[in-house]
This record gives structure tokens, C-alpha cells and sequence, in this order.
């Protein structure tokens, strides 16, 4: 097959998992034998073209900010299609909208990759701190009018979870027979328990006399981590061996540091930053315990099937893809809610029980390999592009 990819963001120069979906989608389909073009949204200063492990890259140079310039040169960037195309992927509306505009697309078989609801992962932002403003509604409901043009010129629709499905019949009002569900995966060559934990810290020099809790997010509203903060600091009263690692950047950054310091955990939580890709599955070896305190809108969280494959026991929230994911494995590491006192339950449960975590760790890497490896998730996506070529 000849294929087009959309996304409107590059893995790993942004990480998360709505931009790691598309780019190991692309790559694998590129190993299976299939020819790809990957359409993208980046930095202004990114390559116009770009070969990457055999997917040819078309850049959409832009800064975000400026939104009308973004899907002007998202629209300039689908004209430098370079190879005739059998069908289209599309991963998130705006690049994907931008592209469908142009008439090169509108007879060629389209699935759109629904990961999430984009004007409310707006409005969740504006609103953490304040009511969104006029202006900002305006421009969520613009938001929400882009992913519809987006979705309704779309052939299939392709969800991560029940949850996400639920969420587009509900938002969108899209027919359940045009929706198929697969699922999010980890690189189980790669996310793997290979080191012990001691082993793993040494390689990080990351203290050895911690037990130690780690969490991989945007530093963004949905995210919980100021929840995450408030449980920790009433473990302490009970464990004071507990130290917090947050990987990840984001607008919130200053208001958890702050938190941090108000609650007197200057010393206990290190802010890691931006960690690269490589560095992931020692940071997963590393840690005691995976935490995900998600408030809202959590589609899947490929760092949760990642930290599991690594052998890293997660304490998630009942929130979105994480109670698809852990449920049907280990009940006991569900928070009820996404409250600090709904994560402390299963956090006070696991520490209390160390005796357990080398059989735990262990069964958690075999439950991810059985369940979420790539290869399955791309063989589906295959079998439904195939399908739609045959039966347009």
C-alpha cells in the first residue's frame, strides 16, 4: 500500500502518547512492506523533507501560536505529496483537516485515529486556573467544528479504548458502526525488565536508599500531578524512605514546584524534565512504583502498558483507557477516584506488601507482552486499510 499519515506532532521531538501513536504506526506499516508519507506538523527550523527509517516525512513548518499560518502551511505541506497514495491515516484534526481542504484526498479511503476530544483538552487547560474567557470558548468550539469537518470525511474511525469510543459517539454522535476500537502498545523489545532495580539506578545514579515512585506526564491540567503531590506528603508521615521522580515538561511546571515547596517536598520530588526516549525503560527499571493520577480524558496511556512491560508495578486512577488497561490484571492498584485520598489506598496497600513486588514485578512484564505488543496493534490497522481498498 501507498499511504498518507497525518499527525500534528513528531515523536520523539514531542513526546506523549498521541505523537508516539502515528510515528510507530508509520514505521512498522514502512517494515511490513508498505510505502508511507508522513504529513506533520514541527518547529519552523525542521527539514522540509526528511527520510527516517523509511518513512519519507513531509514537514508542516509553523509555529503553533499563530494558528492561521498553521493550517495555511499545513495546507502548502499536502501539495508536496510525492508518490500517488492508495489511502490516508489521519491522526488529529488539525494537520488532518488542513490536507482534506485540498482535492487531492477526497476519493481516496480515510481512517481517522480518534485519541481524544481536542476541545476539551483546551478547555481543561484554560480552565485549571480560571473560567475560560469568551475568546477561549470561541475558539474551543472552532476546535470542535475542525475535528467534526475532519471525522465525517473519514471512512472508518479507529478508537484506543472503550472509553475514547464512548467519548466520540458522545461528543460527535458518531454511528457505533463506524467505529473500530484496537489499542495502544509498547515496545516489549524494548521496554523490557532487563536490569534489576538497583542496576537500573546505578545506571541513572539515582539514589539506592529511596523507595521510589515515578510518574511520565505533560505537566498539564488533566494530568492529576497535583494530586499525586498531596498524596505524597501524607505517605511520608508513615514512610519517609519515599521520593517522587516526575519526568515531563509543561505550562504547569512552576505551579508544582511551588506546591511542592508549600508542602514541605522540596527535598523529596525531583523534577526530571524533558528525559529522552532512550532513557525510558531505565527510568521504568528504576522506579518502585509507576504512578498515574489522571484526572481527565486519559485515552489509553502508553506509559502505563511501557512501565508494565518493564516490569514496574502502576497504580493508575479510574479514569479513561487506565481501568481497561489494569483491571482486567490486578484490581488492588485502581484508585477509586483521582482525588489524594483515592490514590492513597493503593499506594499504602502495594508499600505495605514488599514481600510481593518481585513476583508483582515479574507478572506485570508477562501480562504486557501477552496483551500490548506493536506488532498486534499494526496488523489490525493493516487489516482494516486493506479492507476499506477492498470494499470502498
Amino acid at each position: 500500500m501507498n499511504l498518507l499519515i497525518t499527525s500534528d506532532s513528531f515523536f520523539p521531538e514531542e513526546p506523549g502518547g498521541s505523537a508516539r501513536v502515528p510515528w510507530e504506526i508509520a514505521r512498522r506499516l514502512v517494515q511490513r512492506g508498505h510505502r508511507v508519507q508522513f504529513l506533520v506538523r514541527r518547529a519552523p527550523d525542521a527539514p522540509s523533507f526528511e527520510d527516517r527509517e523509511g518513512v519519507k516525512i513531509i514537514s508542516c513548518r509553523c509555529r503553533r501560536q499563530n494558528i492561521l499560518r498553521s493550517f495555511w502551511a499545513a495546507r502548502k505541506a499536502a501539495q508536496r505529496i510525492t508518490f500517488p497514495l492508495d489511502a490516508v491515516h489521519i491522526h488529529h484534526p488539525f494537520t488532518g483537516a488542513a490536507a482534506l481542504l485540498g482535492g487531492a484526498l477526497r476519493d481516496l479511503p480515510k481512517i481517522y485515529f480518534f485519541h481524544s476530544p481536542w476541545h476539551q483538552e483546551y478547555l481543561i487547560r484554560k480552565k485549571f486556573f480560571k473560567n475560560p474567557s469568551p475568546i477561549e470558548k470561541l475558539a474551543a468550539w472552532a476546535r470542535r467544528r475542525v475535528e467534526s469537518f475532519a471525522l465525517r470525511r473519514c471512512d472508518r474511525i479507529l478508537t484506543l479504548s472503550q472509553f475514547m469510543t464512548n467519548q466520540l459517539r458522545s461528543v460527535h454522535r458518531v454511528p457505533a458502526e463506524k467505529i473500530d476500537r484496537i489499542s495502544g502498545a509498547a515496545d516489549i523489545q524494548r521496554f523490557s525488565p532487563r536490569l534489576s532495580v538497583p542496576d537500573a539506578r546505578r545506571a541513572l545514579q539515582w539514589p539506592l536508599d529511596k523507595t521510589l515512585l515515578l510518574t511520565v506526564r505533560n505537566l498539564e491540567a488533566r494530568m492529576g500531578l497535583e494530586n499525586l503531590l498531596e498524596a505524597l506528603r501524607r505517605l511520608r508521615a508513615t514512610d519517609p524512605s519515599l521520593h517522587l521522580h516526575i519526568v515531563g515538561q509543561g505550562s504547569l511546571r512552576p505551579f508544582l514546584e511551588e506546591q511542592a515547596r508549600r508542602l514541605g517536598l522540596q527535598n523529596h520530588v525531583t523534577f526530571l524534565g524533558f528525559v529522552p526516549d532512550e532513557a525510558l525503560p531505565l527510568c521504568y527499571q528504576a522506579a518502585d512504583i509507576f504512578v498515574l493520577p489522571t484526572r481527565e480524558l486519559e485515552g489509553f496511556g502508553l506509559v502505563t502498558v511501557e512501565a508494565l512491560a518493564s516490569g514496574c508495578p502502576v497504580v493508575a486512577t479510574q479514569v479513561g483507557g487506565s481501568a481497561e488497561i489494569l483491571k482486567p490484571f490486578d484490581r488492588s492498584l485502581m484508585a477509586l477516584g483521582s482525588s489524594a485520598d483515592d490514590l492513597l489506598l493503593p499506594l499504602q496497600i502495594l508499600l505495605k506488601n514488599r514481600g510481593r513486588w518481585p513476583q508483582l514485578r515479574a507478572e506485570c512484564a508477562r501480562y504486557a507482552a501477552q496483551k500490548y505488543s506493536w506488532d498486534a496493534v499494526v496488523g489490525l490497522v493493516e487489516k482494516t486499510t486493506l479492507a476499506l481498498l477492498k470494499n470502498p
